[in-house]
């Protein structure tokens, strides 16, 4: 099977009790009930407010019962298949098997020809594609950097395509802000496989949108987010509150923020098509407060992406969380270090995906040997 078997690890462990789930599951439905949700939809809002939300159309406000919540749980695709143009790859997220994703989008690249740091290309895509094509410990691409040689209006095309022509894997990303960028890459998946009823049995591409800490959903990053889902299009909703900045400072009051806007989305995915196939995603880490930035690296990140993968599990739902994420600028000790601390507490607590080798300095530069160097940690 591919993927890493949870039942060959030799170590594991959970974060949260079962208390401590029931009090995040209480304390959370309380703030979707009571404090809401800010979504910049017209869309959305009129999707919660068709089911009985309370909607405060002035400040962009829904509050969400919490029956809604249970419902929308009960109606989620019990079942996720990652497919992969090279069916070996398939990656069934079944909660019995770990799997390893390049971390994606970052803007950087170190050109080794030069040994300086410039804007990434499409051909950087693909470089990068191929080396994680011919690593058995990366199971999921996800386009590292972006093709900023290419207009910006249709980078995300040209992300998706250096993706599909140069991995056999399946393919994930997380630039799509819009609807009409949603359609069009329907419609390149639609034009590989031959249908979009072949694409509804076989997603070989899924996608990842961020949530906006505390508690606000961008609007048409939303409503693409639903176009993937009408045509069974596999969505991860992925929140990224800092617990200092955009989050509670303490690690389980942003626990609650990540679950709230998680489970929002959740929610109008399920109004607008039951049954549609989410994922749960998230990406939790500090904030610095002397260098005034994220701390990728810190062990904080991996004790948190393993406690929200339980909290996933909780649910009934597929999970995918940020890890072996390092500040380092460079390869080497510090690097090493960051990436084992905040990624490894996630395979041992089982989480399905963990997305975050491949890049530096906080996911924002590629550096091709890095993605090597990194399956060599995780193959540990």
């Amino acid at each position: 099977m591919w993927g890493f078997p949870r039942e060959t690890q030799r170590i594991s462990f959970s974060v949260l009790s079962k208390d401590d789930l029931e009090a995040i599951h209480w304390a959370t439905l309380d703030i979707l009930e009571t404090t809401g949700i800010k979504i910049h939809s017209e869309k959305c809002l009129r999707i919660l407010e068709e089911a009985g939300c309370s909607i405060d159309r002035k400040n962009h406000l829904a509050l969400i019962p919490s029956h809604l919540v249970e419902e929308a749980l009960k109606k989620k695709s019990r079942s996720i298949r990652l497919c992969a143009r090279n069916p070996k790859y398939d990656a069934n997220l079944d909660g019995r098997h770990v799997y390893i994703t390049t971390d994606g989008n970052g803007t950087r690249t170190y050109d080794p020809n030069t040994g300086q740091i410039r804007a990434s290309t499409k051909d950087d895509i693909a470089k990068s594609a191929i080396i994680a094509d011919a690593l058995d410990q990366v199971h999921i691409y996800w386009p590292m950097v972006s093709a900023q040689d290419f207009p910006v209006h249709t980078r995300h095309l040209h992300d998706l395509e250096a993706c599909f022509a140069n991995t056999g894997k399946h393919v994930t990303f997380e630039t799509t802000m819009r609807p009409k960028e949603a359609l069009y890459q329907i419609e390149m998946a639609t034009a590989i496989l031959g249908s979009k009823e072949e694409l509804r049995k076989r997603p070989i591409m899924s996608s990842l949108h961020c949530t906006n800490a505390p508690l606000q959903l961008h609007g048409d990053c939303i409503e693409a987010a639903l176009e993937f889902a009408k045509v069974d299009v596999p969505t991860m909703f992925f929140g990224m509150p800092q617990p200092g900045a955009t989050g509670p400072v303490t690690l389980a009051g942003s626990i609650v923020v990540n679950n709230a806007e998680v489970l929002s989305c959740l929610v109008i995915a399920q109004l607008a098509h039951p049954g549609a196939p989410v994922i749960y995603g998230a990406g939790i880490a500090a904030f610095d407060m002397k260098a005034c930035m994220r701390a990728g690296g810190g062990p904080e990140h991996g004790l948190t992406g393993a406690a929200l993968g339980e909290l996933a599990r909780y649910y009934g739902m597929p999970s995918i969380v940020g890890g072996f994420v390092s500040t380092a600028k460079t390869p080497g000790v510090q690097a090493t270090y960051e990436k084992f601390t905040s990624g490894f507490p996630q395979v041992f607590s089982g989480c399905d995906m963990i997305a975050g080798i491949g890049l530096l300095d906080d996911c924002t530069t590629l550096q091709l040997e890095q993605i090597v160097i990194d399956a060599e940690i995780v193959k540990i």
